[in-house]
């Protein structure tokens, strides 16, 4: 979810977008064979489809856990609803870490499915079949997978200072990443295992992910995330509506290659006001030129393709009706 899945959607490319594009840079991603880099910069599409990881998934001023200085509900609101999503400039206000609002606990049933495409600067700076290999890819059908939300206690200064004062450190709740960009990114290319590891410090190194592909030859993706950005978990307008944001530089490294994919993805998670384990998450994954490319001037900083998906989730629960999910530790929370 992102996102929700942040960091996922880009390294696996849905099945039916994948086919459509038989490009060098796609190919391999639909075959059995392990993924390969993309030769060209210009296949600046060739990853676009992100994380439930939540990734996240999967926010224009930062995710703040204790709410001090977060960014207005309307601000994402507003971005989220944009037709054109600029990449947004640098910010003492962003933060390394998302945190989620506490109804987002637990262990999640997802189904991720594409809803639409757009080409706000035009289909020039496109692949040519992108519109056709979208509706593909939605005529697919949707991908089921699972994703995480765990608590944990942030090391932020407003932590630091209540237990300075004797007070107890207040929890919050952030994606587990590493699950859920290896779940999304399986479900989507069809093939359990595909993905050997998923390296996340959500401590010390929240900003980075390193995922390493099965197989042979060697191929990895580096992710490195910038411009995080929430709601405040603890406002009465995150009670039912909660927005995320974030930045995605992805770097495939195979053999003897290299390529840089830039990504923004936008969450919009709305709990159902019927069923409190029901949530639709909506997404945007926006999807921008690298500097290298030739197009790169005439759309600086400017998506040139935008991805929207719905993915329905719902929690799952035990027999006694507890809502438990296992950390990244191995420790299982419930409430």
């Amino acid at each position: 979810m992102q996102a929700l899945l942040p960091g996922a959607r880009e390294l696996a490319l849905p099945r039916a977008r994948c086919r459509a594009y038989r490009s060098a840079a796609c190919a391999p991603r639909c075959s059995a064979q392990t993924p390969q880099p993309a030769p060209s910069r210009r296949a600046l599409l060739s990853h676009a489809a992100l994380a439930a990881s939540l990734a996240g998934v999967p926010q224009p001023v930062l995710a703040r856990a204790a709410g001090a200085g977060a960014a207005t509900e309307s601000e994402l609101a507003r971005l989220f609803a944009a037709s054109e999503l600029p990449w947004p400039g640098p910010s003492f206000a962003y933060q390394r870490q998302l945190y989620y609002a506490p109804w987002l606990f637990g262990e999640w049933d997802a189904s991720s499915r594409l809803t639409d495409f757009a080409a706000p600067r035009g289909q020039r700076f496109v692949p040519a079949n992108a519109a056709a290999a979208a509706d593909a890819d939605a005529q697919a059908g949707a991908v089921p997978f699972r994703c995480r939300f765990y608590s944990t206690l942030p090391d932020t200064g407003a932590n630091s200072l209540r237990v300075a004062l004797g007070a107890m450190p207040q929890s919050a709740i952030i994606a587990d990443r590493g699950y859920n960009i290896k779940s999304l990114t399986e479900a989507t290319l069809g093939r359990p295992g595909a993905i050997e590891s998923v390296d996340y410090d959500p401590r010390d190194a929240p900003d980075r992910v390193t995922v390493t592909y099965a197989g042979s030859p060697p191929y990895r993706a580096e992710l490195y995330l910038s411009a995080l950005r929430a709601d405040d978990p603890a406002s009465p307008s995150s009670a039912s509506v909660f927005h995320t944001a974030e930045c995605i530089r992805q770097v495939s490294v195979g053999v003897r290659r290299e390529t840089v994919n830039d990504y923004q993805i936008l969450c919009q998670f709305q709990r159902s006001e019927a069923d409190a384990n029901t949530v639709l998450l909506r997404q945007r994954v926006a999807v921008y030129l690298s500097p290298y490319d030739a197009l790169y001037f005439e759309a600086p900083n400017t998506a040139v393709g935008i991805y929207s998906y719905d993915i329905a989730l719902t929690r799952v629960l035990r027999t006694d009706g507890a809502a438990c999910v296992e950390t990244p530790k191995d420790v299982v929370q419930c409430v």
